[in-house]
């Protein structure tokens, strides 16, 4: 009995294996046939998912460079050079997907500096029609012109009160100068503490005339120039109005403060 069971049990074993074999064979005929479908379709699958990204990659490209162009022109303006800059753009739904071959940027205040959060009208052209938004955030680092030290009110700047340092444009509350030469020799309106900001608001130009002055007083007429002396009886910065004494004929005329002692007389305004 034993000896039946054994190879009773041979048997059904290798019958398994035979039938294992079997199917494995027929699974991979049915392998070998679907397959090159497979593969082909596998192979597209990595182009059909590209498809969305290059048109949002072009879109992303033309607007960047609309925002580049800008700055260029803005640095130019200025007459300054950044340091660095970095734009970063979100479109509204799904305008960064949707197909266009040729776009129109435009924002609403063109004049204003293009700085900070920015906000686009995108359009369209071809193939087909249509419209979308996105906001463009820019950040663009310059030298800027800050004191090296606290400065008192009244304070005529000289170059040892100031120097350049790098910061970011849109962060900053006022208008910057970026050239230490537009700063020097003005007066300061109020307390400017170490590093602040200087601003064209925060300074003024200085008094070239003050009141009681023996001034040169040039009256022009026809061409023709007639220099006479006489007294100041304002202050005055460069280019301000000021009353002034004729000294010879005690007439009071008005002028233009143009130096230290010249003051050009406008007979319009006498």
């Amino acid at each position: 009995m034993p000896f039946i069971k054994q190879a009773l049990c041979q048997k059904l074993n290798s019958l398994n294996i035979n039938m294992i074999n079997f199917r494995f064979e027929k699974f991979k005929h049915q392998k070998e046939v679907f397959f090159p479908l497979r593969k082909q379709s596998w192979l597209l699958f990595p182009l059909l998912l590209s498809l969305p990204a290059q048109a949002a990659s072009a879109l992303s490209t033309k607007l960047e460079q609309q925002v580049e162009k800008e700055l260029t022109q803005y640095s130019r303006r200025l007459g300054v050079n950044s340091q660095k800059h970095q734009i970063e753009l979100h479109f509204s739904g799904s305008t960064e997907t949707q197909a266009c071959e040729k776009w129109h940027f435009e924002r609403p205040q063109p004049t204003q500096a293009p700085l900070g959060r920015l906000s686009y009208r995108i359009e369209c052209l071809a193939p087909v029609k249509w419209t979308g938004r996105a906001i463009v955030e820019v950040k663009y680092w310059a030298k800027v012109v800050v004191t090296t030290k606290s400065v008192d009110r009244d304070i005529q700047l000289g170059k040892s009160e100031l120097k350049l340092q790098t910061q970011e444009l849109g962060s900053l509350s006022r208008t910057p100068l970026f050239h230490i030469n537009d700063a020097v020799g003005k007066v300061t309106k109020r307390r400017l503490n170490r590093g602040a900001l200087v601003s064209p608001f925060l300074l003024e130009n200085p008094y070239i005339i003050s009141r009681g002055d023996l001034v040169t007083m040039r009256i022009t007429i026809d061409g023709f120039s007639a220099i006479t002396k006489g007294t100041a009886l304002e202050d005055a910065r460069k280019g301000e109005r000021l009353k002034v004494q004729n000294n010879s004929s005690g007439k009071v005329l008005q002028g233009v403060a143009e130096d230290n002692d010249l003051v050009e007389i406008d007979f319009a305004a006498k």
